[in-house]
């Protein structure tokens, strides 16, 4: 028999930005906007991923911190950078 350490994550941080992003793309985020929160939550990844954090409870944490459910993070207008005009002659 095989015997599993509870404590023991098994997750890489490639693996566990991953699952973080495919569980955020289920709440109503731009991909921009993703790899935006991905970026600056980064060091709480790393920080879960040696604590044994799962994922999902991670994903949690931060969709109660950025009150996704109440119209938070998702209703704050991001710059287009890449805005043109189009004019007739």
């Amino acid at each position: 028999m095989r015997y599993i350490k509870t404590y023991e994550s098994y997750y890489s941080i490639s693996e566990f930005v991953a699952e973080v992003t495919h569980r955020l793309g289920d709440y109503n985020i731009s991909p921009i906007n993703i790899n935006r929160i991905i970026d600056q939550k980064m060091s709480d990844m790393e920080e879960c991923l040696e604590t044994g954090v799962s994922p999902q409870q991670f994903v949690e944490e931060l969709v109660s911190e950025l009150e996704l459910g109440t119209g938070g993070y998702p209703s704050i207008k991001t710059r287009n950078v890449h805005q043109r005009n189009i004019t007739y002659l």
